[in-house]
């Protein structure tokens, strides 16, 4: 049987969008005096704005940038401002492979940054417990780890596996729910309820149905 999805596709992509509005784009794009010092160091304008970036992506939404993935125009041209380059110099960013992941490597030693690894796994869905019992509401969960992975400074990995996360921090949760209405019960009380979904002689439903 296929797995219930807890997300669907277009909440998914709004979580990892890169921002567009004018006021996100001040409040997580601005860059600060050090990080302006660290982009030029970077040889030419493509890098440059490149690094910049990656450095604004890494912080929000929290992920990764795709290679040759098309940044919205609001976005490139408030980070290009900036950096005092040219738009269109990230036309020529990382043509050589091996250039972005260097800068990769360099973003993450310079500003902490960490990939997520999968040990990750247990130690965010240990820390999504307390949210799932706390509302069923899978966007509303889904934020609160993105904004966690953001303060862990955490790259958030796929948006499929954000919402397997999600998704078992649910079952997770019911569980949970449902060890502690049951646990003070009887064995006669375990039968009784259970009996309740038994079908019903002659019908296909159960007898609560």
């Amino acid at each position: 049987m296929p797995r219930r999805r807890a997300l669907t596709e277009a909440q998914l992509e709004t979580l990892f969008a890169l921002p567009t509005a004018e006021a996100d784009l001040i409040r997580h794009w601005t860059l600060d005096g050090a990080d302006l010092a660290a982009v030029d160091r970077r040889r030419g304008a493509s890098n440059q704005l490149g690094y910049a970036l990656q450095l604004c992506a890494f912080r929000y939404p929290g992920r990764l940038l795709r290679p040759g993935e098309a940044i919205p125009d609001a976005a490139m041209h408030f980070v290009a401002e900036q950096v005092h380059v040219g738009a269109d110099a990230l036309a020529a960013y990382a043509a050589r492979r091996q250039t972005r992941q260097e800068q990769l490597n360099g973003l993450r030693e310079a500003f902490g940054f960490r990939m997520y690894a999968p040990g990750y796994g247990r130690e965010m869905l240990a820390w999504l417990l307390p949210v799932a019992l706390a509302t069923t509401n899978a966007l509303a969960i889904t934020a609160a780890l993105m904004d966690e992975l953001r303060r862990r400074r955490i790259v958030a990995p796929g948006p499929s596996a954000v919402e397997r996360l999600v998704a078992a921090s649910l079952v997770v949760a019911e569980r949970h729910v449902a060890g502690q209405l049951t646990r003070s019960l009887s064995l006669a009380q375990t039968e009784a309820l259970d009996a309740l979904l038994t079908a019903k002689e002659g019908t296909p439903l159960s007898v609560l149905s």
